[in-house]
């Protein structure tokens, strides 16, 4: 089956939940070009079983979601570009807000890219924020307990000029993969780049494949 939903700008997220069943996070145009993330529930087939739409600020993205051990769901949403922010809501199985935090300033100022769940229930998030000198952009990594507080914030960019981290998961163990792309001094253009983390964010290895402009996604496989 395929499905088409009118109105709605595009499809920024989707995963398979518990049942058969899918949850989708998209982007709505409202007046003025500006737009509102929106969640819907889906079944096996694909019809629609429940949506919501949040209004956060003028121009506010959704980005990425997953379900959470409580059967209900954790988003990320890219605010405003111009306020330079991060959204992260927490949801009931229903769609319902229980909580939410805002990041900016030292921790993440865009994005964000991933966010996944983990084993401790907490929540693992990439992003972006401008470097000390104001022209480069560093990827950043937040760990967060189970009501969003941060536990841990790192930065992986060093020795690197602009970096991206797209995609975070958390490994069998208890690390992270994340993946995304780097821009190397004195090396033109971008390149592949994959970081792995220990369960406190310390640096296990990272690699670099030239030649590639990037990667959006990455799977631990058995």
């Amino acid at each position: 089956w395929d499905k088409t939903f009118q109105g709605d700008h595009g499809l920024h997220s989707i995963q398979q939940v518990n049942g058969g069943n899918y949850v989708m996070l998209s982007a709505v145009f409202t007046e003025g070009y500006n737009s509102e993330p929106k969640i819907s529930k889906l079944d096996k087939y694909g019809n629609l079983d429940w949506e919501k739409q949040f209004k956060k600020s003028e121009k506010t993205f959704g980005i990425s979601i997953d379900q959470t051990n409580d059967n209900g769901y954790i988003m990320a949403l890219e605010k405003d570009y111009t306020e330079n922010g991060v959204w992260v809501s927490k949801l009931d199985s229903t769609g319902n807000l229980q909580w939410e935090k805002f990041f900016s300033a030292d921790n993440i100022t865009s994005g964000p890219y991933s966010i996944d769940q983990t084993t401790d229930n907490g929540y693992i998030l990439t992003g972006l924020m401008t470097a000390d000198e104001g022209s480069f952009l560093d990827a950043r990594v937040l760990k967060l307990d189970s009501s969003g507080n941060i536990k841990w914030d790192k930065d992986f960019s060093q020795g690197l000029d602009n970096s991206y981290l797209n995609h975070i998961e958390q490994t069998n163990d208890g690390g992270y993969i994340a993946a995304g792309k780097c821009a190397i001094s004195g090396v033109g253009g971008y390149h592949t780049w994959v970081v792995k983390m220990d369960s406190d964010g310390g640096l296990d290895w990272d690699k670099t494949f030239q030649g590639d402009h990037g990667l959006h996604s990455i799977q631990q496989v058995n």
